[in-house]
């Protein structure tokens, strides 16, 4: 596996990836429209207090994304996204394990509605800032 930073051919799959799985899977995300969904993301990536990392699978294709994320500190994290067909090979953990968060407390905007159980198992207490992304 591999980090890198984000490359401006990543957004588009980076965009399509976070609206398609809030949608998904955030409840109270239903009726909030793409374009505002997208334009947090935006904010968070434009701002200097907020980054964002690509996980690469695979070293010899860093092309090939499995994973991203965008967070402003250990605890307080915008999004972590793995491409399901990388689900359950530990690139979430890797991910979590690169923004450095640890067990304790983890502050986002957007919590999936199957991720609570799954984070607590691992030590992640997911506590719901819905205008993290705005502050």
């Amino acid at each position: 596996m591999i980090f890198r930073q984000p490359e401006p051919a990543d957004m588009p799959l980076i965009r399509d990836s976070f609206w398609r799985a809030v949608m998904n899977t955030v409840p109270a995300a239903r009726g909030v429209s793409r374009a505002f969904l997208v334009s947090m993301l935006d904010r968070c990536l434009a701002s200097p207090q907020w980054q964002a990392v690509i996980l690469c699978p695979d070293p010899e294709t860093q092309d090939e994304i499995g994973g991203w994320a965008v967070w402003r500190s250990p605890t307080e994290i915008l999004w972590v996204s793995v491409k399901p067909r990388y689900h359950g090979l530990g690139l979430g953990h890797a991910l979590m394990e690169h923004i450095g968060a640890g067990p304790g407390p983890v502050y986002a905007p957007l919590i999936p509605s199957h991720l609570a159980a799954r984070a607590a198992r691992h030590g992640y207490q997911l506590r719901h800032r819905p205008f993290l992304a705005l502050e």
